[in-house]
Formats: C-alpha cells, sequence, structure tokens
C-alpha cells in the first residue's frame, strides 16, 4: 500500500515510517494539515494515519475534507483517550482509532484489518457484472448496457469504465487512469483522458454538461458516483 503518515512530531513519524517499509508499504510523511491535504489531492493513497492534534488545519477538518471526495481507509492517531474524541473522529468517517503510545504490531494489525475490509466491500463478488443505477458493465462480455440499451464501447473506453465502476467513489488521478488503461508513461498527455471521459459522459449521462455519474474532482481526476436521488 502507499500509506499517507499525518504526524506532526517527526520521531513518531519516522517510527511509523521504520514499521510500515518493513512491511513492504510505501509512506509519505506530512508534518501539518496544510501540507497533507495538499499532498492528498495531488497523488493517490491506499490508506492515511492521521494525527488529530497537528499545525495547519487539525485532523479532524483534514479527514472531513477527505471524506468528501474519498472513502480511503483512515485510522486516527491521538494521544487523547477520551469517548468523545473517539466518537467524534468516528463520526466524522474514521475508520478506526489508535491512542498513542502504540505498539507497532498493534498498528500493522489495524492497517491490515480496515484494508482487508475496505477491499472485500470494493470488490465485485464475480469480477463479471458490475450495476449502478442502471449501468450494467459486463467485464466478461466487454459490453455495456444502459437502462438495457446496449451501448458500443471501444477497448480504452471500456478498461476507464471498468476501473471507475469496480471502485466508486474512489478518486483516480489522470495519471492513475492512463498508466493503467494504457499500459504505459504519463508524458502529461492529460487531454487523451480528457476527451474519452467526454466520450463515456456521452454515453452514460442524461445531460454530459452536468454528468452525475462520471463527476470531475476539481484538481485531483475522475471518480464513479452513485446517483443521489438512488
Amino acid at each position: 500500500m502507499k500509506i499517507l503518515i499525518v504526524e506532526d512530531e517527526k520521531d513518531i513519524s519516522d517510527l511509523i515510517k521504520l514499521y510500515l517499509e518493513n512491511e513492504g508499504h510505501e509512506t509519505v510523511a506530512a508534518y501539518d494539515g496544510v501540507y497533507a491535504w495538499e499532498k492528498f489531492r495531488e497523488d493517490a493513497f491506499d490508506f492515511l494515519l492521521i494525527d488529530i492534534v497537528i499545525p495547519g488545519i487539525n485532523g479532524y477538518l483534514l479527514l472531513k475534507r477527505i471524506r468528501e471526495i474519498s472513502d480511503v481507509p483512515v485510522i486516527m492517531l491521538t494521544s487523547k483517550s477520551d469517548d468523545s474524541d473517539v466518537v467524534l473522529g468516528l463520526g466524522l468517517g474514521a475508520d478506526d482509532y489508535m491512542t498513542k503510545p502504540f505498539s507497532h504490531v498493534q498498528l500493522v494489525a489495524r492497517i491490515n484489518a480496515q484494508y482487508r475490509r475496505y477491499r472485500i466491500f470494493h470488490t465485485p463478488e464475480d469480477n463479471e457484472l458490475v450495476e449502478i443505477d442502471g449501468i450494467c458493465l459486463s467485464t466478461s462480455e466487454c459490453s455495456l448496457t444502459v437502462n438495457g440499451e446496449e451501448i458500443p464501447l471501444n477497448k480504452k473506453e471500456f478498461g476507464i469504465l471498468k476501473m471507475l465502476m469496480e471502485n466508486p467513489g474512489r478518486v483516480f488521478t489522470k495519471r492513475q487512469i492512463y498508466e493503467s488503461v494504457w499500459e504505459g508513461e504519463y508524458l502529461n498527455d492529460e487531454n487523451t483522458v480528457i476527451v474519452h471521459i467526454s466520450r463515456l459522459r456521452e454515453k452514460i449521462e442524461v445531460d454530459q454538461r452536468e454528468p452525475v455519474y462520471l463527476k470531475t474532482v476539481r484538481g485531483i481526476g475522475y471518480k464513479f458516483k452513485r446517483a443521489e436521488n438512488k
């Protein structure tokens, strides 16, 4: 996993980095909330560890912003143990809560448990049919139907839609989309991705100028979102 560690105490951050990198994970450290938000917007992470008391913007506000655009797993770190702090963190969308000091064994175990749970709920059970609000993508037949009507897709359009529909709510950068679908190095060729997203919107949206499903997350990339009225 690629894990963002948001912790203003460098000694603690360095220890966490050491633990996680020894487990084979890639880590990025942020020592304040503003920088953490910038890093999250410009890159893609599989997991976040966020301390509550950090400079810039606190961990609660950072978590709230993140939950507006992503459901990536988050564990909150704190030196506090009051029930009110736990309730607030979980209420804002944290997946788990750890009170410092904690053992690295327990931290790694919690991360692995939360990530397994996340993958279970974000992976289609049969990996053959993905259906959201009448939009049905058959990954075995490489076909798309919208409200029962078959819609033709080319290979790249299918690849993009499969990537987004299998991970509803998750934001993917243009780089991630390009390198996954085109299987090549991304050389700032964002227009290629933009054009294919536009074509997909023509095929699945009622009004591509006001898309309901293929949403742009400004400054980051794209996500597939369920219709709010369904």
